[in-house]
């Protein structure tokens, strides 16, 4: 296949809004195999041309004949043309750019700048590992933490279940297994500085339910509950706005490179 060819097949990918990577993702090859069409190395056998004129809606002629400078005048005719919006994403291009914004991140010129993480079941610690550098002593730190704190609360608990008359200490201190997890959430805080990190639903939980059966205290400390919206209430919003200045800022950057 000639050069001119391959220029033909660069300008209708492009006319189209689609990356290296989306078209051979469409056609069911490789990347390195549209690279090959467009740079005259190789041709696409006869099923991926009729594959690729049912996508640019054109005939195989227009594919294999057309003068690229023919896409170019088109072009400058309906400019809109160089913004696509459909249920795949968005595609912009000029003469020297080629942006495109989909579920798995933007792509400059076929190369991502940023990807999107779309597991929304993705652990919130993975994911502020990729705003914050954790330094890997620190996790090992962390997790040695909650071992040894789940175990001394257990070893707390027997004890006292076994001292305490009456078994007071079976019936109220096994409210110490929240322990761990505070301690945990409060160490999460130092280390991605995220206040909305401190597990205030334990926090809150030991204290009613210890209150509760070791005093007989009940009521009016239920209100204690309120402090749950209201803590996330505020936290939540401030963080959010936070991290998506920082995104934006970020992307601007990579794009801008």
């Amino acid at each position: 296949m000639d050069y001119k060819t391959g220029e033909r097949l660069t300008k209708y990918r492009k006319k189209y809004g689609y990356s290296q990577e989306a078209l051979a993702e469409k056609l069911g090859v490789s990347r390195q195999a549209i690279s090959k069409w467009e740079t005259g190395e190789s041709a696409p056998d006869t099923d991926n041309l009729i594959a690729l004129a049912k996508l640019y809606n054109v005939k195989i002629d227009d594919l294999l004949n057309v003068d690229p400078e023919d896409l170019n005048k088109e072009d400058n005719k309906n400019r809109n043309d160089r913004v696509i919006i459909n249920d795949e994403g968005i595609h912009v291009t000029s003469d020297d750019r080629e942006i495109k914004i989909d579920s798995d991140g933007i792509f400059v010129n076929g190369q991502r700048k940023k990807k999107f993480d779309n597991d929304e079941d993705e652990d919130e610690d993975e994911e502020d590992e990729k705003q914050v550098k954790v330094n890997p002593q620190l996790k090992l730190v962390r997790k040695i933490i909650d071992g040894i704190g789940f175990g001394l609360a257990l070893i707390a608990y027997i004890l006292l279940g076994t001292l305490l008359p009456d078994g007071l200490g079976w019936a109220v201190y096994w409210t110490l297994f929240f322990i761990p997890g505070i301690i945990d959430s409060i160490f999460a805080v130092c280390m991605y500085k995220k206040l909305s990190k401190l597990n205030i639903v334990f926090i809150v939980l030991f204290a009613y339910l210890f209150v509760g059966m070791r005093l007989g205290i009940w009521h009016p400390t239920w209100v204690e509950f309120l402090a749950i919206p209201v803590f996330y209430g505020i936290c939540k919003p401030i963080e959010n706005y936070t991290k998506d200045k920082n995104k934006d800022k970020a992307i601007e950057a990579e794009i801008n490179e």
